[in-house]
């Protein structure tokens, strides 16, 4: 049996596991070629697992499973069964420590190995193609999660089963509607809109698609449901989805959907109808967003360098300084563009309001003076 030795080590970038990943791969290519019982094979897996609190050893089912075989994942899963039924021992505790109860230590334990032979389980079932046992790890409430019921619904999918699917997707999408769905979970949508797609239920793809859209702005979503329109109508429906955006009530989300898609005129539109409701501290947004704008709308491009300038200065960002004066020099660029600006400022309005208003941001106006235009 390989023996792995590793030194407790910071992977906060994440190399160290992507060379176990890698070693992974390794051992999935190299694994028809092992001729170990696959009884003896099994077992070297499954302690393996029980000392896996970094996730080294995760993927190791899948990349051995062809030598495993049948006969080797009954066989972990066998074991795993058993081990669920096993008592815990206090030897099993001590990882976390003396500073509690050991009644709170054994409860702890116990979810940790659980979790890592539910873990088995799963990838046993998977490797097995067995989605019944997969099911079988999961309480009925549990498969209502949108961190559970998409993984349920593919690979019920992958059997065949699009209406067991569509069922979990239900009422998983039933469940989070309880809770408001404050937050995006694009899985959810995914899978539902694959299993109505299976299903061959295209009225109601097209309904959720559109829903979608609507609620979450999504680019990638607008471009499936238009490719399954008939000619001409997928027209009208991109002059709605733009007059969607241009009253959409958070603002930003509407920039990053016209920066994906990606539709300058329209982010021109959002910008100079309603710049008073930008953010100027939402800099991962509105940089990209700028520089859509910056060839064919300098106006528009200019108001959102002066809200992450402003907001610069008004917040003392000095690290942002730098930022903020690159952003001054190309408000004087795209000056030279703009022959109106109507009810905004004129360039050098802006600049001297500036002045007056941040007399003593010295660091700033030193950075403004070597980009050599304002």
């Amino acid at each position: 049996m390989i023996r792995v030795r590793y030194l407790l080590t910071d992977d906060s970038n994440g190399t160290i596991g992507d060379v176990m990943d890698a070693a992974m791969d390794a051992i999935q290519t190299l694994a028809p070629r092992l001729d170990r019982n696959a009884e003896l094979l099994a077992d070297q897996v499954f302690e393996a697992l029980q000392d896996n609190g970094y996730g080294e050893f995760d993927g190791v089912i899948p990349a051995l499973s062809e030598a495993l075989g049948d006969q080797g994942l009954t066989a972990l899963r066998v074991r795993a069964e058993a081990a669920m039924d096993a008592p815990i021992t206090l030897d099993e505790t001590e990882y976390f420590g003396v500073l509690m109860s050991v009644e709170r230590r054994l409860e702890m334990a116990k979810d940790s190995h659980d979790r890592t032979l539910r873990m088995i389980l799963s990838d046993v079932a998977d490797a097995q193609g067995d989605v019944d046992a997969w099911l079988s790890q999961y309480s009925a409430q549990q498969l209502t999660y949108h961190t559970i019921a998409p993984n349920a619904a593919r690979r019920l999918l992958k059997a065949g089963r699009a209406e067991d699917a569509l069922r979990i997707m239900e009422t998983c999408i039933a469940s989070e509607k309880g809770k408001g769905r404050a937050f995006d979970s694009p899985e959810v949508d995914s899978a539902h809109f694959a299993c109505l797609d299976a299903l061959g239920e295209e009225a109601n793809l097209r309904s959720a698609m559109w829903t979608r859209f609507e609620t979450r702005l999504c680019a990638e979503t607008l471009r499936r449901y238009l490719s399954r329109l008939h000619d001409f109508d997928d027209d009208e429906a991109l002059l709605n989805a733009r007059t969607h955006v241009r009253t959409y009530p958070d603002l930003l989300q509407g920039l990053v959907f016209c920066v994906s898609w990606p539709d300058p005129g329209l982010a021109a539109d959002v910008i100079l109808s309603r710049h008073a409701e930008l953010d100027g501290n939402a800099y991962e947004i509105l940089t990209p967003a700028s520089e859509l704008l910056k060839a064919e709308h300098p106006l528009a491009a200019t108001l959102v360098w002066r809200l992450m300038i402003t907001f610069a200065l008004q917040n003392n960002r000095a690290k942002r300084y730098r930022h903020a004066a690159r952003h001054l020099a190309s408000c004087a660029q795209a000056d030279l563009a703009i022959a109106d600006y109507g009810a905004f400022q004129s360039h050098e309005a802006f600049v001297d309001d500036l002045r007056r208003r941040h007399p003593r941001k010295q660091a700033f106006w030193d950075k403004v003076e070597q980009q050599g235009r304002i």
